[in-house]
């Protein structure tokens, strides 16, 4: 209860109570004793005294009752009824009937009357009636009824009473004021200062300490006050201490501290949420917290989800800035209640997690990024960890290795690529060097053939993990490619030789064929110049030509021209075959471009030796009416002899008894088409649908490059806008149709 002013008082008044409540109790109390004890005294002495003179009178009366002299027992009566002891006196017979009595009159001392009958006898106590028999010579004459003044009794016992009191009185006041001054000087005095520091205590002063030099119980409870004093300033120091630092953190806490009841109704929150928010605090306090929502209905379900679970951490919730910018917050919070244990609402923190969310944002767009280019990397890309086992890979090592990612996680890398297995050996090495491996155009056994490889071990630089980078790539088209670069330019120097070639065996051929016809000029007997020298010689030119006839040397002489001749052709198809294209398109003519590939044909190497194409039949089936098409000639033929040269291979395996190529051209809606068909061994649905495919070939390896069709593929479609097709079944043969576009050739 609470401490007021009057509390001192009133222990004082409660003592002083208290000591007058036993002061009265004893006095009452022996008072009782003291009344009980004289009026014993007194009835005893009355008795006394009224047995002596009830004997004395009834003595009196006997010596006057034989007489009955009146006279005299009125007299005896009236002296001793005026006592102021007794108040009546009756002298009754033997059978009792009253003979005389006298009485006091009410309030009278010295009126007297007499008692006649039975009712005229006052009633009293039997205490206060005694009675003695008349007696004479043995004989009882009758009676004396004494009745006593009760009274006088009582008076005196007021008197004795009075007395005991104020004899009494007197000494037990001495001794309750010196208990009173010694209960001040022991007991209220220190309860006074004991309350002075309480009050103290209540107005929130705990400086006041108490001042009592004692040893007893009160000195104990003072010191007891005073260590408590000292604690409790201590703890309000320590408490002020961690307000001041509580304040300090409340203040200036980044993350915002909110309390909300559980109407969501918000009834606390910390400073901070102006920066967060950039609504102050009187803004906020009072509002609903859905009010600064984005989405209405989410304090609902982050309430649902505290109430759920008792308490939630980095829950997510888009609240809206005071300029409306929207803002992510992390919210850390849980329930708490009232003192009735009942649910008051929620309280926790609030984090401004938005530069956090964009910034994981940004690292999952670099992440999707990374991915995407790991992914549309041409290379295969493992990461392993120091023990070997996969992290990641790609797409194309999911490929090569036929295992995806999700079955391969956690496996040794040899496991998953046992043919690399020796250069995977290296990996720790390389982690623990931080030097990276690599092998160029590594031979790899993939099935039933070799395939070449580019393959690279990476370190990857983290102090805080040992990791390496797995990278291998299929170089073995870039590999034939090159090869391919590399045959192409040997076969460009090849033909820079043969028209170098061609151009110092033009002289002597020239030469050759020009004496040839000199000579059959100079033996002919149909020119005069030669008849004349002949004759001038003394010579028969006819004899000497008849005789050269027999002898041969006029065919020798005529297979030497033809000879010429035809070399003369090769040497010339040679040097337009041989020259750089440039693609430089010109007006030609279709059929004349197909001869001169007909001729080079006869004229290659592994077309005459590997497959005898003297022995090959060829048909040729050539439309008159085309027209002059736009096109690169020595392109066209490349094309051409490709075709005739797959065409001879096709024939040469076929063991054909009548091998035999034929060639078409024709007019077909404004394409010029060439057909070339042979009666070989065809092909099979999978060779023909691959017959265009980048070094796709069928010759034994060395033989082939599988470049030929792929260029003349591209050749056709890209540079001069046509179509190429094939049609073949196994032992049926094959025909390559080309179709080239008229309209853009001009006629």
């Amino acid at each position: 209860m609470p401490i007021t002013s009057e509390s001192p008082r009133s222990i004082s008044r409660e003592i002083i109570t208290l000591l007058v409540v036993c002061l009265a109790s004893y006095l009452i109390l022996s008072g009782i004793l003291v009344l009980i004890y004289e009026q014993k005294q007194l009835i005893d002495e009355q008795r006394r005294y009224a047995k002596v003179r009830v004997e004395r009178i009834a003595s009196a009366v006997s010596a006057s009752f034989g007489n009955l002299n009146r006279i005299s027992l009125n007299e005896l009566l009236l002296q001793n009824v005026v006592d102021e002891d007794v108040n009546a006196i009756v002298v009754k017979s033997a059978d009792g009937t009253i003979i005389i009595g006298k009485r006091k009159l009410d309030g009278a001392q010295h009126e007297v009357a007499d008692i006649l009958k039975e009712e005229d006898i006052p009633v009293y106590d039997s205490s206060c009636i005694d009675t003695h028999a008349v007696i004479r010579e043995g004989k009882t004459l009758g009676s004396v009824e004494l009745l006593l003044n009760d009274e006088e009794i009582v008076k005196k016992l007021r008197i004795a009473l009075l007395e005991e009191f104020f004899q009494a009185l007197i000494p037990i006041l001495i001794v309750c004021l010196v208990l009173y001054i010694g209960l001040s000087r022991l007991l209220l005095e220190p309860l006074s200062s004991i309350f002075a520091m309480a009050r103290d205590f209540s107005a929130g002063n705990f400086t006041t300490r108490i001042q009592i030099n004692s040893e007893n119980e009160i000195g104990s409870l003072a010191n007891i006050f005073n260590r408590m004093a000292d604690r409790i300033e201590d703890e309000i120091g320590q408490l002020a201490d961690a307000e001041k630092k509580y304040r300090y953190l409340f203040e200036s806490i980044q993350d915002v501290f909110y309390r909300e009841n559980r109407a969501g109704v918000v009834g606390l929150v910390s400073p901070s949420v102006v920066k967060m928010l950039g609504y102050s605090q009187e803004e906020v306090v009072g509002k609903h917290l859905d009010e600064f929502c984005i989405l209405k209905g989410s304090r609902d379900l982050l309430f649902s989800e505290v109430s759920r679970k008792g308490s939630v951490e980095d829950y997510d919730l888009l609240l809206r800035h005071k300029d409306s910018r929207i803002i992510t917050v992390s919210v850390n919070s849980h329930l708490y209640y009232d003192e009735q244990g009942e649910i008051a609402g929620v309280e926790g923190t609030l984090r401004d997690i938005s530069d956090r969310m964009r910034a994981f944002d940004e690292i999952s767009q670099l992440k999707s990024s990374f991915a995407e280019i790991i992914e549309t990397l041409p290379s295969a890309i493992i990461v392993v960890d120091g023990e070997l086992h996969i992290e990641l890979m790609n797409r194309l090592a999911e490929e090569f290795c036929g295992f995806l990612l999700s079955q391969a996680k956690g496996v040794s890398v040899i496991q998953v690529l046992p043919a690399f297995e020796s250069e995977l050996q290296l990996v720790s090495q390389v982690i623990s060097g931080k030097e990276p491996y690599a092998k160029e155009r590594l031979a790899v056994a993939c099935g039933f053939e070799n395939r070449f490889f580019d393959f690279q071990i990476y370190p990857m630089k983290s102090r805080e993990t040992s990791r390496a980078v797995i990278r291998f790539e299929d170089v073995t088209d870039k590999a034939r490619i090159q090869e391919a670069l590399l045959q192409s330019e040997k076969m460009l120097m090849v033909g820079g030789l043969a028209a170098g070639t061609a151009h110092e065996i033009n002289n002597p051929l020239a030469a050759i064929l020009q004496n040839a016809q000199n000579i059959e000029r100079r033996i002919s007997p149909d020119i005069p110049a030669n008849l004349q020298v002949a004759s001038e010689i003394g010579i028969d030119l006819a004899l000497l030509r008849t005789y050269l006839e027999k002898r041969g040397v006029i065919g020798f002489v005529s297979s030497i021209r033809e000879g010429g001749v035809r070399a003369s052709k090769i040497i010339a198809n040679m040097l337009q075959f041989s020259r750089k294209s440039e693609s430089r398109k010109e007006l030609s003519d279709l059929n004349t471009v197909l001869e001169q590939s007909l001729e080079l044909a006869a004229s290659d190497y592994d077309l005459r030796k590997r497959y005898d194409f003297k022995q090959i039949r060829v048909e040729k089936d050539f439309y008159p009416g085309l027209p002059l098409l736009s096109i690169t000639v020595s392109e066209i033929e490349q094309v051409i002899l490709s075709v005739i040269k797959n065409a001879a291979q096709s024939l040469s395996e076929s063991k054909q008894p009548d091998p035999c190529i034929t060639m078409r051209t024709r007019l077909k809606e404004g394409f010029a088409v060439v057909e070339i068909e042979d009666n070989g061994a065809g092909m099979t649905e999978i060779v023909r649908r691959r017959v265009f495919e980048p070094f796709f070939t069928t010759r034994e390896v060395g033989r082939g490059t599988g470049l030929g069709m792929s260029v003349s593929y591209t050749i056709i479609t890209s540079n001069h806008n046509g179509f190429i097709d094939v049609w073949s079944e196994p032992g049926a043969g094959a025909r390559f149709t080309i179709s080239l576009p008229v309209e853009k050739s001009g006629s």
